[in-house]
């Protein structure tokens, strides 16, 4: 009995306990841990184990949704939302949807606004950062005419996808004090044309613009646009073209 002891013993002194997992790789000594979160933990014969997150641990880890507090504008016409800051404004328009008009036209606080008899009718896009969403009537604008009216020398033209759209963006750096992004595609019959604006000296403008055009995106149930627009008509007592969030 003694000796059968004595053996086990001899055999734990040089063959220690398998490590299995990253807790019992931290405790052991002469293995490296890698300093960062979650932690790694890497054994002197190769093998290495990464740590356990509980679910809470995880949920913190994932990035914080930067429009999470944001307004919400809602078109239930077109059927499409889209939002921005929450100390920015809109600019309401007439309850008669025509091809070109501004569906929505919103603005950053220090824009500097437009106004006829004390009303605010638009921006100076060379001394705000703003955005707009407009529709056309396909029979009559196409994404080539919007194409042929933004490009200009220099311009940069790429094709993109933003949540399931596909159209072209369009980068004009080539105005006077002012960069413009337009985001041009075409659903059923409507051609749609967004624009972002930003003055060239404040070019951080342009990552709320971006973050501002990732939340555009369509209703799942849209459907036959050209129905709900009922293109040339008069509105119907209570229909209600937007919503906004101001």
């Amino acid at each position: 009995m003694i000796i059968g002891v004595g053996i086990g013993l001899a055999l734990g002194k040089y063959y220690p306990k398998q490590i299995s997992s990253y807790e019992e790789c931290v405790k052991a000594n002469g293995n490296q841990i890698q300093p960062i979160y979650p932690g790694i933990c890497a054994t002197k014969d190769g093998r290495s184990f990464r740590e356990v997150l509980t679910d809470e641990e995880k949920k913190n880890l994932q990035p914080l949704d930067p429009t999470a507090n944001w307004k919400t504008y809602t078109d239930s016409r077109f059927d499409f939302s889209v939002k921005y800051p929450e100390d920015w404004k809109t600019i309401p328009f007439q309850d008669k949807w025509e091809p070109g008009v501004w569906l929505i036209l919103a603005y950053s606080p220090d824009s500097r606004t437009n106004t006829i008899n004390g009303e605010i009718v638009g921006v100076v896009e060379s001394q705000s950062t703003s955005f707009s969403v407009s529709a056309y009537d396909e029979s009559q604008v196409t994404i080539k005419d919007l194409e042929k009216l933004a490009l200009e020398k220099n311009s940069k033209k790429t094709e993109q996808t933003i949540n399931q759209i596909k159209g072209l963006l369009i980068v004009n750096e080539e105005r006077t004090g002012v960069i413009e992004k337009l985001f041009v595609f075409e659903k059923e019959n409507y051609t749609f044309s967004i624009q972002l604006f930003w003055p060239k000296n404040k070019l951080e403008n342009e990552k709320i613009l971006d973050q501002i055009l990732t939340t555009f995106r369509f209703s799942p149930l849209s459907a036959d646009l050209r129905r709900r627009t009922n293109i040339g008509a008069e509105i119907q007592p209570g229909l209600e073209l937007y919503k906004s969030g101001v």
